[in-house]
């Protein structure tokens, strides 16, 4: 396309490129469940806002024009029928423009993620690809900070740019990460020093501080990041500390396991304090042996009795998509070696921990899987047979 219609082939790509997706953007504005409902702050207006604010960005880029000022008169006279809600011009600026994929917020999500990787490898976020130029890490205690040096490449319009970023991460959910410009080696390297002199002394605050004043202001934290990314980085982030947690109740319970047999016995409800205990320790016990490469039934069902019995609520929906997901590999296992007797066992004691349960799971995908594989059932006799009976398909 771009050397049938770029006149002078020497010229970079980019420009045209920009433009052209710039009236991607302005066609996807015109998407018709925007135009639909009555609310303009609903989910369907405000990504239609998103491809307004990106096509707004590339136009000042691509031919120096702004449009904002004349499309925020228009949004601001379109009132929302949820008063706390504004206008247009608000709901525009509040959910519309942070959602922006500006280069050096990508930058920072990259930073961000790479807390979490002790060998960052080059890859791709979104239709961005980024290559590592260089990349150095100090640890102090339970804080990090990186310094490194990235090229940035759009798939889309292929502009590629260099940025450097140091970020540091305090612990839990404190990180701040300061992005600008790549300029050269000799004040990238003046930039590692001076970060690594002042966190290597331990003097950690003072490397937050120092962000600002490398990079003006031009700093993001856990609050700027898209919020996919904010999902997978506090995962990351509080995993430890809700294992430790977790391993703290499960201590207690176990010290306390006698007490609550004995209250179950004598059929006295559990106290709250250890009713939620139980709740979260029996549930993360349940799913565990569920989860077990090696399962033994007897156990599974031992320990779901005894939180029927003491009356704890069952994590339904997690337990039901593990046992079935479960399920299924087993049966996709068994089909695959029909003459495997160890997948068969498997298969049917895994089968029979479902009579345990005081809820129903339904095995409609399942059934749905064994009744796709019928023939295969019936070839098989008595094995097919059984499997049959337990899944309760009809052969």
């Amino acid at each position: 396309f771009l050397s049938r219609w770029l006149k002078d082939a020497k010229k970079e790509p980019q420009p045209v490129l920009k433009a052209l997706e710039m009236q991607r953007n302005l066609l996807l504005t015109y998407t018709s469940c925007a135009w639909f409902f009555d609310e303009i702050s609903g989910i369907e207006t405000v990504q239609n806002m998103q491809y307004a604010a990106r096509a707004i960005e590339l136009a000042r880029e691509t031919v120096g024009f702004d449009p904002e000022p004349a499309f925020l008169e228009v949004l601001e006279k379109a009132r929302s029928n949820i008063p706390e809600q504004g206008n247009g011009k608000d709901i525009y600026r509040r959910f519309a423009l942070p959602a922006r994929m500006e280069l050096p917020k990508i930058v920072a999500h990259i930073a961000a993620q790479t807390l979490f990787q002790k060998n960052p490898t080059d890859s791709a976020l979104y239709c961005f690809d980024y290559k590592w130029e260089n990349i150095e890490r100090n640890y102090s205690g339970k804080a990090q900070i990186i310094c490194a040096h990235i090229k940035v490449t759009s798939q889309i319009t292929l502009e590629s740019r260099d940025f450097q970023f140091v970020i540091v991460h305090l612990g839990d959910h404190n990180m701040t990460v300061g992005v600008s410009p790549y300029r050269d080696e000799a004040a990238y390297r003046g930039l590692i020093s001076e970060f690594m002199d002042v966190f290597g002394k331990g003097d950690v605050m003072n490397a937050v501080r120092l962000l600002d004043k490398h990079f003006e202001g031009k700093t993001y934290s856990l609050n700027d990041l898209f919020r996919d990314r904010q999902v997978k980085i506090v995962d990351e982030i509080f995993s430890r500390t809700l294992n430790g947690v977790e391993e703290q109740l499960s201590s207690i319970y176990e010290q306390n396991y006698p007490v609550m047999q004995f209250m179950s016995n004598i059929q006295v409800p559990l106290a709250p304090a250890f009713s939620h205990i139980a709740h979260l320790v029996q549930n993360r016990h349940i799913l565990a042996e569920l989860e077990a490469p090696e399962f033994n039934v007897d156990d599974v069902g031992r320990t779901i009795t005894e939180a029927r019995d003491w009356h704890v609520d069952f994590d339904v929906p997690a337990i039901d998509h593990v046992y079935k997901t479960r399920l299924m590999e087993l049966l996709d296992k068994w089909l695959d070696d029909r003459g495997d007797q160890a997948a068969l066992g498997r298969l049917m004691d895994y089968a029979r921990i479902r009579d345990f349960f005081p809820f129903r799971i339904d095995l409609g995908e399942i059934q749905n899987e064994a009744l796709m594989h019928i023939d295969a059932l019936r070839e098989s006799g008595d094995a097919g047979r059984q499997i049959a009976e337990k899944l309760h398909v009809r052969i």
